[in-house]
């Protein structure tokens, strides 16, 4: 596999991520009314998660393979490791904060308390935010690394 179509399938899988991001964020923010929507919601995403996980690890391979590619030292080669680094990330926040939150408010008995409810809604707006900014970033530094200089 070439360094442009590495970087471009990356572009590709990286713009993909940081849509379902935003898509999320505009789904699911916090507000009057939207939490049982949103905890009915959470156990319908449940299913799209391997597919999203399948990209964003594909997209870990496409931005390591163009890497890769690249002369050592490069600037390309720096801003597809800067881009791995921040869907990495991503992943790890989804795993780390975001799937006990999505747990805690999918299994949530409808005799909570709204309050705490309203809480776990926040606090998941919240990373679902920082998830887009990274998806952004990474996007940014993609495209950064077509535009670069030109690929062999």
């Amino acid at each position: 596999m070439s360094a442009i179509l590495s970087l471009s399938i990356a572009t590709v899988l990286v713009a993909l991520l940081a849509t379902a991001s935003a898509i999320t964020l505009v789904r699911h923010r916090p507000g009057a009314g939207a939490i049982g929507a949103s905890r009915e919601s959470i156990r319908r995403a449940y299913r799209l998660t391997l597919v999203l996980g399948f990209v964003e690890l594909c997209a870990l391979f496409a931005l390591a393979a163009a890497f890769l590619k690249q002369p050592s030292g490069s600037r390309p080669a720096w801003l597809a490791a800067a881009a791995f680094v921040c869907v990495a990330t991503m992943g790890g926040v989804w795993l780390t904060w975001i799937m006990p939150v999505n747990t805690a408010l999918a299994s949530a008995a409808s005799s909570e308390e709204p309050a705490d409810m309203s809480r776990h809604a926040t606090r998941r707006f919240v990373l679902h935010t920082i998830r887009l900014v990274l998806a952004l970033i990474a996007l940014f530094l993609v495209v950064t690394a077509v535009l670069a200089k030109p690929l062999q």
